[in-house]
């Protein structure tokens, strides 16, 4: 499943759980985040293709940024 499809889904449950505009906003954020390095960075666009290791590495250039 594609990223973008699987964060559009998410969404649609965050907004049927009743989640605070600014709670969305926060999540919107940090996925748009960590969607763009895993597509730019990882060569990433699927839900299956990510790995633990991906995620240590955005984890990781997180930490560097700051």
């Amino acid at each position: 499943m594609r990223l973008d499809e699987v964060i559009s889904e998410y969404f649609y449950h965050c907004h049927a759980k009743g989640f605070t505009p600014k709670t969305i906003k926060n999540n919107r954020q940090e996925l748009k985040q960590i969607t763009l390095y895993l597509k730019e960075k990882r060569g990433i666009e699927n839900l299956e293709s990510i790995t633990v290791y991906d995620l240590k590495a955005y984890v990781r250039y997180k930490h560097q940024r700051d």
